[in-house]
């Protein structure tokens, strides 16, 4: 079959008491992809063999990195804090598929940040990450481990070497009814503002926390627990000329230590668990999807007039032919 030229495109975003959206763009063909990523371009070359893949990609950032636009603490947004970070990088890495779904790999990125990348006194922060990394993949079960560290030259607040492992696993069978398994979790070392993973929120850049405004907190050592029951349509993951649609209930648990790195002044102890629950669902149409997800998390600190609540909503095309192929 020759090769044909795809697109997808999706809007969305996350509405709380901070709420953010993002759009995406993307083309590709063959084992080149350029993608827009609401303020971010990627272009990646890929190439795809029986056995692995391996890849290259240029980025660029243009204002929220990280999501130092919009950090919170204790319960409520930090304004003050707020400002644009930009980042140039280049990523690249491999992966090695052997039997009954295992594979292995390493990949590596570094970065140039950029803080008030758009005023006089900008500065500069490189960072670097890589990591050996595996898993499994199988249609009803996905894990991955991460073993790797950033080092951060330039950092007075942060180590120069941050060792982490990161982990993740997802069952989630496709029956009519079925059980919904996930978690993730990360034991680090040294991390700062830059390195540290972003929890809380709907969205697929985060590790989730139903309830919780998006990247909320800023971790370094975490568990988030995912139960819950998903039934309707089965093969939502392969186009078919008919409407199919899925829906979810979920209840989400975390722990973790030292959530931030701002000195706070609300007094509001900080948050070093949290629980939440979610209702989810999902219709597709041949390459046409839409994603719909409200969450609550009733026992979370907030502050005067912050919301408890979010939604998360997208819709969008995933990888669709700009033309039928002919052969």
């Amino acid at each position: 079959m020759s090769e044909q030229t795809e697109i997808r495109v999706w809007a969305g975003g996350q509405v709380d008491s901070d709420s953010h959206g993002d759009v995406t763009f993307g083309v590709r063909r063959g084992s080149f992809r350029a993608e827009l990523f609401t303020d971010t371009v990627e272009l990646a070359f890929e190439p795809q063999r029986q056995h692995g893949k391996a890849w290259v990609a240029a980025r660029a950032c243009g204002f929220a990195a990280e999501m130092f636009i919009s950090p919170w603490s204790e319960g409520a947004p930090l304004p003050l804090y707020a400002h644009p970070v930009a980042y140039v990088g280049v990523e690249a890495g491999a992966q090695r598929w052997g039997p009954h779904g295992l594979w292995g790999g390493a990949r590596g990125w570094a970065r140039e940040y950029i803080v008030d990348p758009y005023g006089p006194g900008a500065t500069t922060e490189p960072v670097f990450r890589g990591d050996l990394e595996g898993g499994m993949w199988t249609p009803a079960l996905q894990a991955s481990l991460r073993v790797g560290a950033h080092v951060e030259p330039g950092s007075r607040a942060a180590g120069l070497f941050q060792p982490h492992v990161e982990g993740d696993a997802h069952w989630r069978p496709d029956w009519r009814v079925g059980p919904v398994v996930e978690g993730w979790g990360a034991y680090a070392s040294g991390q700062g503002a830059f390195t540290r993973t972003r929890v809380g929120g709907l969205t697929p850049y985060v590790v989730p926390m139903a309830g919780a405004a998006w990247a909320e907190w800023w971790v370094q050592d975490y568990a988030v627990g995912r139960v819950g029951a998903a039934a309707g349509s089965v093969g939502m993951a392969t186009p078919a000329p008919r409407v199919r649609a899925r829906g979810q209930l979920a209840a989400d648990v975390a722990a973790f230590s030292d959530p931030t790195v701002y000195v706070s002044t609300l007094g509001v102890e900080p948050t070093l668990h949290a629980v939440g629950f979610s209702a989810s669902g999902k219709l597709t149409y041949k390459h046409f999807y839409t994603d719909l997800a409200v969450g609550y998390a009733p026992w979370i600190p907030r502050q005067e007039g912050y919301s408890r609540a979010s939604a998360f909503f997208r819709v969008g095309v995933d990888w669709a032919p700009l033309k039928r192929s002919k052969d």
